[in-house]
């Protein structure tokens, strides 16, 4: 699982942006008007185009986060006598890990990520990013229902 999904991820997210990217003349395309369309955005900056510009902190941003990422999955599974990640919090991890593969691919290739989900009231956003916060909620909701049933 924590090699399988997050290149997983990365392969259907670079897919679909590629194959938006061949189509992109004909974009957008509304797939519930005025609520939802495709589109093709270059994204340079973080979630809400913040830090417009930073490729090179970005490229940095992600390689740290895979970097930790692949190290707890070391760590659980060659230098723990006990598993101590759950399955949930894999699942999350991996996650992020692909989503995080995934946009940093954008970063070095292109400078920019791609983004095409439009729902209008939100930014544009893409698959890679939605794994990335699937993952985290993931993580926390994990984690804050841990703490709940300890108490």
């Amino acid at each position: 699982m924590e090699v399988i999904l997050p290149i997983s991820i990365a392969i259907l997210d670079q897919a679909i942006k590629g194959a938006l990217c061949k189509f992109s003349s004909s974009l957008p395309v509304d797939v519930i008007k005025g609520v939802l369309s495709i589109t093709v955005v270059r994204n340079t900056g973080a979630a809400f185009g913040i830090l417009k510009g930073q490729k090179f902190f970005f490229i940095g941003v992600s390689l740290t986060a895979i970097i930790a990422i692949v190290a707890v999955f070391a760590a659980n599974r060659f230098f723990s006598k006990k598993n101590f990640l759950n399955n949930k919090i894999k699942i999350g991890l991996s996650l992020i890990l692909g989503g995080a593969i995934g946009n940093m691919i954008d970063r070095i290739n292109f400078g920019y990520v791609i983004d095409y989900i439009d729902f209008k009231i939100w930014p544009v956003f893409n698959f890679a990013d939605t794994c990335i916060c699937i993952g985290i909620f993931m993580i926390l909701l994990d984690v804050l229902l841990s703490r709940k049933s300890a108490k």
